[in-house]
C-alpha cells in the first residue's frame, strides 16, 4: 500500500497504524493526542499492537491528528442544513 503514498506534502501514514492508534487510546482512555503519542513511546506492548518496532518512528502528533479547516466548516454548514 506504500506504493500509492505521495512523496509531496504531508508524510502519508498507514491507516491501519492510524486505527490502531486511535483503539489503543480509546481503550485507555487518553483524551490528548500529544498524550497518546507519549504514552505510545514507553509502552513496549502498545508498540507492539499497533506493529511499530523499536527502530520505528511514532508518527508527530499534527500530522495525524489534525483536520482540515475545511472539514470542519463542511461538517457545520451540513448540520445546519439537516
Amino acid at each position: 500500500m506504500k506504493d500509492s503514498y505521495s512523496d509531496t506534502g504531508r508524510p502519508s501514514i498507514d491507516p491501519e497504524l492510524l486505527l490502531r492508534m486511535l483503539l489503543v487510546g480509546y481503550l485507555y482512555g487518553v483524551t490528548s493526542e500529544r498524550k497518546l503519542v507519549d504514552e505510545l513511546r514507553m509502552h513496549l506492548a502498545w508498540r507492539w499492537f499497533t506493529g511499530l518496532g523499536f527502530d520505528q518512528e511514532i508518527p508527530a502528533p499534527h500530522y495525524v491528528f489534525q483536520e482540515p479547516a475545511w472539514t470542519i466548516s463542511g461538517i457545520e454548514s451540513v448540520s445546519r442544513a439537516l
